[in-house]
């Protein structure tokens, strides 16, 4: 079931860590104007890994068909999502809404990586350590992200078009 509350920005401007959910939906305020949009994908060693959509809107609100209506454009990343939830360290990110029935496709196949290269630690978006044996080519830290460095993908992601400004 997936809730979206129209008012749901001016209502609450902090969520606690600990009410955070998988499926919670996002809302963040760009740099230069506008509202992104977000999933919270997994919970990783006390964290969140997020997903990122293709729309960019003038007001911080999703219908629910808008919301169905959505694609990431990136692979998730891990968020601070204490700092931007939570403490509010830097940007401005509300939860707007949850699809309660929301599970990450394939979580086993989304790794990241700890520690230095002589000695790498493996993890998957499922929260299971991964045999270090394997092969995964270039695999991402797991390291978290903030404001800024989500601001930049989300230029990124303008620039080659794959993220777009709409009413």
């Amino acid at each position: 079931m997936i809730i979206l509350d129209k008012n749901a920005w001016d209502k609450k401007k902090r969520t606690k860590l600990s009410s955070l959910m998988v499926g919670d939906i996002f809302a963040l305020k760009v740099d230069g104007g506008g509202y992104a949009f977000g999933r919270l994908a997994a919970k990783i060693l006390g964290s969140f890994a997020a997903e990122f959509f293709d729309k960019i809107k003038t007001e911080p609100e999703l219908s629910a068909s808008e919301y169905q209506g959505l694609k990431a454009v990136v692979l998730p990343i891990e968020i601070d999502s204490y700092g931007l939830f939570d403490r509010k360290i830097e940007g401005d990110w509300r939860i707007i809404g949850r699809d309660a029935a929301y599970v990450y496709p394939n979580p086993d196949r989304r790794i990241f990586k700890i520690g230095v290269p002589q000695n790498f630690k493996y993890i998957n978006m499922a929260g299971d350590w991964v045999d270090a044996s394997s092969d995964f080519g270039d695999v991402p830290y797991l390291t978290t992200n903030g404001d800024y460095h989500v601001q930049e993908i989300i230029r990124t992601c303008t620039i080659e078009g794959s993220m777009r400004r709409v009413a």
